[in-house]
């Protein structure tokens, strides 16, 4: 059965408009055309199929997106998840490490408050029009925006545990590839110098942590040098 997102949110299933779906997998390193729908919050989930979902603030959310064969059957047999982290969605592997998905499905946030009028009866000069019902203008009688839905108990902002940065992937450069190449002489360096981290990828935050903060610590003598 496919991981939910999130499991402690009261999302519940709404209709909406089809939006443009990408040609590409959505997985973010993946080449290969997306060949078949894949409902983020599964179906079983949300007693239906819903191509949009409202989060606990009234946040509505695609819920589709395409996949290649290999990457749906991932998502679909539990191998991987697809979780939502900061207004993005993320391909979350065995080893925790958070990817952007290539491909973002549209989140709308809602734009009202709760729209009320306390009069049934809009008056214009000096004749009563029908009755003006909730969900109307009193004075183009057009229907309201979707009022917003409050929430009995606001989430607390959840810690980060990614961070992401965009990288040039071209001819010239692969950006990734000059990021990893650095980090890892930086840590061999730091491992000489006798601040040994290890070779696991999870350490790779206390090694641009600490060189980035030996750089601010001694940005005038090494600009100065340069």
């Amino acid at each position: 059965m496919t991981k939910l997102p999130s499991e402690d949110w009261n999302v519940i299933g709404i209709d909406g408009p089809p939006y443009p779906l990408s040609r590409m997998c959505s997985h973010p390193t993946c080449l290969d055309y997306g060949s078949e729908h894949h409902h983020i919050w599964r179906r079983s989930f949300l007693g239906g199929t819903y191509s949009w979902v409202m989060l606990p603030d009234g946040t509505m959310i695609g819920n589709v997106l395409m996949l290649c064969n290999e990457h749906h059957r991932q998502v679909t047999e539990n191998e991987v998840q697809i979780g939502w982290e900061e207004d993005c969605f993320f391909w979350v592997a065995d080893s925790q490490e958070l990817m952007m998905l290539s491909f973002q499905p549209p989140h709308v946030r809602p734009e009202y408050e709760n729209l009320h009028h306390d009069e049934s009866t809009f008056e214009t000069a000096g004749e009563k029009t029908e009755p003006v019902l909730d969900n109307e203008c009193p004075v183009c009688r057009q229907p309201l925006p979707r009022p917003k839905i409050q929430s009995e108990k606001r989430e607390q902002k959840r810690p980060r545990r990614s961070w992401t940065i965009t990288v040039p992937k071209d001819r010239r450069e692969d950006g990734a590839d000059t990021l990893d190449t650095l980090l890892e002489e930086a840590r061999l360096e730091m491992d000489r110098a006798g601040l040994g981290y290890g070779p696991e990828r999870n350490v790779r935050y206390f090694v641009l942590a600490t060189v980035l903060g030996l750089f601010v610590q001694h940005s005038r003598e090494l600009l100065g040098d340069a």
